[in-house]
């Protein structure tokens, strides 16, 4: 990482202070620092965002950015400038309180302490190299979804150009939120590679997670302890997957303690479905680092606005809410949802000051967001299998300890205030909602409004885990102090599991692209035109498609599935019959405007059955290296 890199990341974080001035709310310091990473990165990545419609993308927009973004935070400066050293010196007098004391931020700097290096660790690994000049990922999640993001990234930068086509669907719009990866191609430009980029960037976001979830919990549910167990409860849950590991453990021996076998939280061959959410909307769905924490401080701030009656907060929630759309769709749709069942529920309060900015600056880009036809479908039981029963296992495997503490904490008086029990009663709908509705192409995509149901949901259990070790159970405090620690290790056991697995170097290491596989992405992205179109494996591991920076006739399928790409399914055909070329492979290219064939050895595996024999007699071998080879469409 650069000198400029660090220095870019300072300044986005310092915006993202400052704009917290703009509010003119009472926040404390550890809040606005907690916010201010991705409030920065928010502000940075939309400015550079406008200027690259405008001149380009580039350094020049980046630097453009960085200015516009600073200017706007002067205003939040100023205001903050005159209690700015009291309010430091504030915070640093309560880190220095025994965890006893209320005021104390020590249970803030011990999950922090816990927190970073597990954070940075993961992170470290996302990519590395595999000694021989090529890549290894370090997480199935950076196999999968994290190829996609750095085709997202690097068309940003190969094609110079805001907005982008869909690199794995030439000529397709890429209407998709996708200002992290956006936020990530900015960094790549300031001198380092675009998987270290992303690496970088979402580390960065990540670090101030665990402190905006907690700040959040204090607020809502009024415990420090609550609100450290919460973002333990959502940062490390996962479903009972937990009872594989010890079948495991008895088949095995506990020597595979120290390199797990595989992934508890999520199974699909049993029916597990619900991930460890830290592995899947943190690390792998880059957009959920943006969305998440933002989602939550805007309905936080909302929810303070409400109790506390102060207008400014209202307004404040919904520009926020208003500018994170192009970050992340979800953070927009929930707490609009979330807004509108408290407004009903409360109607005295100045909702218009959160639904006029809310609307009238996420509106349009929602629209321009929407794919060309819809596919929200009726969809009862969600994952599960057919039938009442077979609803009730599967999230009995996937949220059974979860829901039930859930419940307990809504219903057992003086868990959690009784103004946060009537407020959480619209997130129940974020649950139910989609068991019963499927939004996206791809059904998995409705835990993207479990996850928010889940995090806020965390804290209420988290207050009932701290009554339970403070109160006891029927009068007995040691009952009461084991059913808490039972119930964190139902509720974590698969998601600490997964989370060590993540950052053993070696458990999940996968290999994944060659030496020659990067020249030949290189060649591509540096040689050729940034609109030619190019034909390659539509397979999910093909690396010119994640690192080239063009576009291709079709990238793996279940990307173009789940992005409502109209002809997903053809595309992949049409990619695998250029390949195989022949009459009908030439004619199918030209079809598609395709210019260049790679082939390398996923293409020539059989799943593709790539004619190299064909391409080398019939069209120009314009590039090599080593097993690669890139040939120019005959015109």
């Amino acid at each position: 990482m650069t000198g400029l890199t660090v220095l870019f990341l300072v300044v986005c974080a310092a915006v993202g202070f400052g704009v917290t001035g703009w509010s003119r709310l009472p926040l404390r310091f550890e809040e606005r620092l907690a916010v201010a990473g991705p409030l920065g990165a928010l502000a940075v990545g939309l400015a550079g965002w406008g200027w690259s419609v405008l001149v380009g993308f580039g350094l020049g927009s980046v630097g453009l950015a960085v200015a516009t973004a600073t200017v706007v935070s002067l205003p939040g400066w100023t205001a903050l400038a005159p209690t700015l050293g009291a309010d430091a010196a504030d915070a640093w007098r309560r880190v220095r309180l025994p965890f006893r004391d209320p005021e104390s931020l020590k249970p803030l700097v011990a999950l922090l302490a816990v927190a970073w290096p597990l954070t940075i660790r993961i992170f470290s690994l996302a990519w590395m190299s595999n000694g021989a000049g090529g890549l290894d990922v370090g997480h199935l999640a950076t196999y999968a979804d994290g190829a996609a993001h750095l085709a997202y990234a690097g068309r940003f930068v190969g094609s110079g150009s805001v907005p982008i086509d869909l690199p794995m669907a030439a000529g397709e719009p890429a209407r998709y939120h996708l200002l992290a990866d956006f936020f990530g191609a900015q960094v790549s430009l300031l001198g380092i590679s675009l998987h270290s980029a992303l690496a970088v960037t979402s580390g960065f976001l990540a670090l101030f997670f665990p402190a905006i979830a907690y700040c959040c919990g204090v607020r809502l549910v009024g415990g420090r302890w609550a609100a450290v167990l919460g973002v333990v409860i959502f940062c490390a849950g996962g479903t009972l997957g937990f009872v594989h590991l010890v079948g495991d453990l008895g088949d095995q021996g506990w020597r595979i303690l120290w390199e797990l076998p595989r992934d508890y939280s999520r199974d699909p061959d049993s029916l597990l479905w619900m991930d460890n959410p830290s592995l899947s909307y943190l690390h792998a769905q880059r957009n959920g680092l943006f969305g998440l924490p933002l989602g939550l401080v805007a309905l936080t701030v909302l929810r303070c606005g409400v109790e506390e009656r102060r207008p400014a907060a209202f307004a404040t929630a919904g520009v926020l809410v208003g500018a994170v759309p192009l970050a992340n769709g979800f953070a927009f749709v929930v707490p609009l949802a979330i807004a509108l069942a408290w407004a009903a529920m409360d109607p005295r309060r100045p909702w218009w000051r959160f639904f006029v900015p809310a609307l009238v600056l996420g509106l349009p880009v929602a629209w321009w967001l929407q794919p060309a036809e819809s596919v929200v479908r009726w969809f009862p039981g969600w994952m599960a299998e057919d039938g009442a029963v077979g609803w009730v296992v599967f999230w009995g495997r996937n949220a059974g300890p979860f829901l039930l503490l859930l419940v307990a904490a809504c219903l057992w008086r003086g868990t959690v205030p009784g103004r946060m029990v009537r407020a959480f009663l619209p997130f129940w709908l974020l649950w139910i909602v989609p068991n019963l509705v499927a939004f996206h192409p791809w059904e998995w995509n409705n835990t993207k409004y479990f996850a928010f149901w889940q995090l806020v949901g965390s804290f209420l259990v988290g207050a009932l885990l701290v009554r339970l070790a403070r109160d006891g159970l029927a009068g007995r405090v040691v009952v009461g102090r084991i059913v808490a620690a039972a119930a964190l290790v139902a509720l974590t056991a698969s998601g600490v599991a997964d989370l060590s697995r993540a950052a053993d170097r070696s458990a999940t290491r996968i290999g994944w692209a060659s030496a020659d596989a990067l020249e030949v992405a290189d060649w591509l992205r540096t040689a050729t035109d940034p609109d030619v179109v190019v034909a390659a494996a539509p397979a999910i591991d093909e690396q010119v498609v994640a690192l080239s920076g063009r576009s291709f006739v079709s990238g793996f399928p279940g990307w173009t599935y789940d992005l409502g790409v109209p002809d997903w399914s053809a595309r992949a055909t049409d990619a695998q019959t250029i390949l195989q070329g022949g009459p009908e492979g030439l004619a199918t290219a030209r079809a598609r405007g395709a210019e260049l064939v790679v082939i390398g050895p996923i293409e020539r595996g059989p799943a593709f059955g790539a004619d190299e024999a064909w391409w080398a007699a019939n069209a120009e071998l314009v590039h090599r290296s080593g097993d690669w080879s890139v040939y120019q469409v005959p015109t």
